[in-house]
C-alpha cells in the first residue's frame, strides 16, 4: 500500500525532525527576562549518553548509550534504574535527607533565575550510576 502525504503532513514531519533534537539533551537555562537553551554536548562527551533521574530529591545521571552511541539493552537500563531506586531507598532508610532542588524549577521563573547559581554545588554532588 502506498501512502501519499499531504503538504501539511510533510511539514509536520520536518517540524518534528528538527524539534526532537532540541527537546532531548537540552536544558532550559533561566535568565532574567528571557531563558536560553543549554548547548548540546558532542556525542563523545560521556554526559551526552546519560539520562537524569530524580528519586526522593536525589539526582542521578544514568548512562543509557555506550561509547559508540549504541543504546544499551533494556535489561541493562532496567538494572541501572533499579540501582538508582535501591540507592535512594537505602539513603532514605538511613535517614539521609536530600536538598529538594527539583522544587525550585517549579517556582516562578524569575525566582528560579535568582537561586539557580546557588544550586550548582548541589548538582556537583549528584551520584552517577
Amino acid at each position: 500500500m502506498h501512502m501519499v502525504l499531504s503538504h501539511c503532513d510533510r511539514c509536520s514531519g520536518l517540524w518534528l525532525h528538527e524539534t526532537v533534537g532540541k527537546i532531548f539533551n537540552t536544558c532550559r537555562i533561566p535568565q532574567p527576562h528571557c531563558d536560553s537553551l543549554s548547548p548540546q554536548p558532542p556525542p563523545n562527551v560521556s554526559n551526552a549518553r546519560k539520562i537524569l533521574i530524580m528519586v526522593n530529591d536525589w539526582t542521578y545521571a544514568v548512562e543509557v548509550y555506550d561509547e559508540n552511541r549504541k543504546l544499551l539493552s533494556v535489561d541493562d537500563i532496567e538494572q541501572r534504574v533499579r540501582c538508582v531506586i535501591q540507592d535512594a531507598t537505602r539513603r532514605s532508610l538511613a535517614g539521609e535527607k536530600a536538598v529538594p532542588v527539583g522544587v525550585l524549577s517549579s517556582d516562578h521563573r524569575d525566582r528560579w533565575t535568582e537561586v539557580r547559581p546557588f544550586t550548582f554545588p548541589v548538582y556537583a554532588a549528584a551520584h552517577s550510576i
